[in-house]
């Protein structure tokens, strides 16, 4: 066997130099197409153009939603989020002691009610709404910029227009809940994976990366979309020139994604965060409902759209093949985006359950509304006509589908916000009855009495929810209505408000123990909503 060679003197110094003139021209070449990009941007008022058409979109969405919010309300929904974040803010400043709210929100308590509690204290509830509908139309600007990035301005302005007139959109618009900036984060994730998808920049899959996790952290549900965002990075582009980076970058990238990874599964990890997230993923399941009532929901907030969607992706296949860039890139993004409206329906579907079945198909309408919007431009088109004829045909068409669309979206939306009764008359009659103290209040939804008479009017611990009735007597543990009677009966509640709708099993096994228990009426009422009549009783334990 012959010896290993042995290097000679300077062999080293040799190699090093090497790869210091590699990375430094790599370094050079990537600065110079940086250069190039930046000097092929347009500049000044001609990089508003492409987004003019987006506009009277966000203007009408922003018109529509503004209607929805006046003249209602906190919903129970709305309530528990905002007192929650006042409370979260009182323990972050003073310390104060606040419910374990991780355990049973369906997103982290700090963040999002802690936002809208900001704009609650400064314009009220109508502050609060107006976070969620600058969230939506964010959401909207990020559906208009991914439909143009992977097919162009048209669809761009198809896909705005759909997504923006939908009945759930609108609704969300109008909404204090962690929906809407859950939304509005996820619809931006989408938008900077397409972009790293296409080399537009080598930090987009950054902020992919941050919105996403963001979004997941804001409301656990949006968890399902997550193997979808990561699927378009591969699918929405020209194959693997984003990646085509120096190694550094690269390793800064996926050093970012891991540090993600692990810091989501750090909040998952702990106790109190893990249950609401176990508890977001099983979803309450209604043995009453059947998969037809599950199927008629979806056909009624999603329906129109998803057939739209299917019809542009099935119409988009033959123009793929044609496609210089290859069939893959487009063909694949569509089928993803197709597939990302299919996903709540079909968990939904899956567990057996209509819960949030409106906001989570919005969420789904996102990547849905995007091959909707191509399928309207192709009708438009023409053969060579230019781009901006194209533009402008498909917001004429857009605008003839899209009317009836948002006359729907409205009619769908204001039966949506309705739903909720006006609590305004049942807080009129318990303000003069409750007080700070070592009193106990037992109401039904108590979030919108809590969040309505404030923590300086009454103490949180003071109220109970029929929902959550727990009573020990120091030998026995009850819960459910067993509890409620027992607790009625010891006259621990002071305060009894029932409104026979979100417990009403509950609500009949308790009310003939009310009535010997000591309780007077004092007073009851109706209140119309979407749903039906809702009538609230108030009690009042007599001396």
């Amino acid at each position: 066997m012959e010896p290993a060679a042995t290097p000679l003197p300077g062999d080293n110094d040799v190699t090093e130099t090497l790869l210091l003139f590699r990375n430094e021209l790599e370094r050079e070449i990537e600065r110079r197409a940086r250069d190039e990009a930046r000097a092929a941007r347009p500049r000044g008022l001609r990089r508003l153009l492409p987004y003019l058409p987006l506009l009277p979109v966000l203007a009408v969405q922003s018109l529509l939603a503004t209607r929805l919010m006046s003249g209602r309300s906190a919903s129970v929904e709305e309530a528990a989020d905002l007192f929650a974040g006042h409370m979260e803010i009182g323990h972050l400043l003073h310390g104060t002691t606040v419910s374990n709210y991780p355990t049973f929100f369906s997103g982290a308590p700090t963040l999002y009610p802690v936002a809208a509690a900001l704009a609650d204290a400064a314009h009220g509830l109508f502050g609060a709404r107006c976070l969620s509908l600058l969230c939506m139309l964010l959401a909207t600007a990020a559906v208009y910029k991914t439909g143009r990035r992977i097919y162009g301005v048209p669809t761009a302005v198809g896909a705005a227009a759909l997504f923006s007139v939908l009945g759930p959109t609108l609704h969300l618009s109008s909404y204090a809940t962690f929906d809407a900036p859950a939304l509005c984060l996820l619809a931006w994730s989408l938008y900077y994976t397409v972009a790293f998808a296409h080399g537009d920049s080598r930090n987009a899959l950054i902020y992919a990366i941050g919105f996403m996790v963001l979004a997941d952290c804001v409301k656990y549900a949006v968890l399902l979309w997550n193997p979808l965002i990561v699927a378009m990075v591969a699918a929405a582009g020209p194959g693997m020139d984003a990646w085509k980076v120096t190694r550094s970058w690269n390793v800064q990238r996926f050093g970012l994604l891991a540090a993600s990874v692990l810091g989501v599964a750090l909040l998952a990890g702990r106790e109190p965060y893990f249950t609401g997230l176990t508890r977001t993923a099983k979803l309450t399941v209604d043995s009453n409902l059947l998969r037809g009532s599950v199927l008629s929901e979806v056909d009624h907030w999603f329906g129109v759209l998803f057939v739209l969607a299917l019809a542009g992706f099935l119409t988009l296949l033959p123009a793929a093949r044609r496609d210089p860039a290859g069939f893959g890139p487009k063909a694949g993004a569509a089928g993803l985006l197709l597939c990302g409206g299919l996903i709540a329906p079909l968990y939904q579907l899956l567990i057996n359950s209509n819960l949030s079945l409106d906001k989570q198909t919005d969420i789904g309408a996102v990547f849905a509304a995007v091959p909707a919007g191509w399928l309207l431009a192709r009708i438009a088109q023409t053969a060579r006509q230019p781009q901006a004829l194209t533009a402008a045909v498909t917001a004429v068409f857009s605008l003839a589908v899209a009317v009836p669309m948002g006359i729907a979206g409205v009619s769908q939306a204001t039966s949506l916000a309705n739903a909720w009764p006006n609590s305004t008359q049942m807080i009129s009659m318990l303000r003069p009855l409750v007080a700070r103290g070592k009193q106990n209040y037992l109401v039904e939804d108590a979030a919108v009495a809590e969040y309505a008479l404030g923590g300086k009017t009454v103490k949180w611990t003071q109220w109970h929810d029929t929902a959550g009735c727990t009573w020990s007597d120091g030998t026995t543990f009850l819960t459910g209505a067993a509890a409620c009677s027992a607790a009625i009966s010891a006259n621990y509640y002071s305060i009894i408000v029932l409104d026979y709708a979100e417990t009403p099993k509950l609500d009949a096994a308790i009310f003939p123990t009310i009535s010997h228990s000591g309780y007077r009426l004092q007073g009851s009422y109706s209140v119309p909503t979407s749903l039906g009549t809702r009538t609230y009783s108030v009690w009042a334990l007599v001396g």
